[in-house]
């Protein structure tokens, strides 16, 4: 999603997309959208390394997070896993490496 850009634009909201490519919502663990839209964020704004590898996790936690119940929890930190997986794999590409990182407000 991101474009390589040392000077993004500010974040709006209206720019995140969702759960690029997967759908926002699953049974047992509802609406995901909002950490999609976290991580989109992130990914926009960039940095280095560290910034990589921190939006991934603040990604994973926040599927993991996505709980109502205790079979709920476990679907959750299994799709926290494969999710997590699947932006570590593919997601290098989408990441804007140019970027500031995350703004200090």
């Amino acid at each position: 999603m991101a474009v390589q850009d040392p000077n993004p634009p500010p974040w709006h909201p209206s720019m995140g997309d969702g759960c690029s490519g997967v759908l926002d919502w699953l049974p047992g663990i509802g609406d995901m959208k909002g950490c999609c839209d976290a991580h989109d964020e992130a990914y926009h704004l960039g940095g280095g390394e560290a910034e990589f590898q921190k939006a991934n996790q603040d990604f994973r936690d926040c599927l993991a997070a996505n709980t109502r119940c205790w079979l709920c929890a476990r679907i959750a930190r299994l799709i926290s896993r494969v999710r997590g997986w699947g932006v570590d794999r593919f997601g290098r590409r989408h990441f804007n490496w140019l970027g500031p990182g995350p703004r200090e407000d």
